[in-house]
């Protein structure tokens, strides 16, 4: 089946950032703006939900491409505080399966508030 023949999504989650430490600043905001904005072109009208990595890697570069996009159905969603790294990860970065639970049914709280 052609992949523009499937449905598009009401709301795309993007959790982007946590490997990506090393890039700079200047590197890493323009595509990722880029990335947002690649994802609107492609669905018009899906809410994107940009999820703080739960590194807090970027977390700046992330909220400030939001706020310069003007989107209104573009979230940034603050995962501050989800993720305890010793319980809920396998290396302190990567989500083991209880933060995966965790951070879904976090997340799950927020879809259910969506307009």
């Amino acid at each position: 089946m052609p992949i523009d023949s499937l449905p598009k999504p009401d709301v795309v989650v993007i959790n982007m950032g946590t490997n990506d430490a090393r890039a700079s600043a200047d590197v890493f905001a323009p595509l990722y703006k880029d990335y947002i904005q690649t994802i609107r072109h492609a669905y018009p009208s899906a809410w994107i939900l940009c999820l703080r990595p739960f590194n807090g890697t970027h977390e700046t570069e992330i909220r400030s491409a939001l706020i310069k996009g003007g989107d209104e159905r573009v979230r940034y969603v603050d995962t501050t505080g989800w993720i305890e790294a010793d319980k809920h990860t396998t290396d302190g970065v990567h989500l083991n399966l209880e933060g995966n639970k965790v951070a879904g049914d976090k997340l799950a709280e927020i879809l259910r508030g969506l307009p």
